[in-house]
């Protein structure tokens, strides 16, 4: 599936869900962090990319509105940085 293609759909949140299983570790990987939730969390090794739409980065770096567009598999997640 190519990012312009993609279907919000019971698919594609199943593969997801096979893929993020796949890559789950046992605890955080930050170490400094704070305020990181405890509780009902699943964290993974970063290696799926995704294409994401939305409006603008906030003045706290966040996305706002985002929107999955879809997955990519052309670039490796190492490559990946803030445009």
């Amino acid at each position: 599936m190519n990012a312009a293609s993609a279907f919000f759909d019971t698919k594609l949140l199943l593969d997801l869900r096979a893929q993020l299983d796949n890559l789950e570790v046992p605890k955080t990987p930050f170490t400094k962090a704070v305020g990181l939730p405890r509780v009902r969390s699943h964290w993974v090794r970063p290696q799926i990319v995704v294409q994401v739409g939305f409006i603008q980065w906030t003045r706290h770096s966040k996305l706002r509105h985002p929107r999955l567009l879809g997955l990519r598999h052309d670039k490796p997640a190492r490559e990946v940085v803030r445009e």
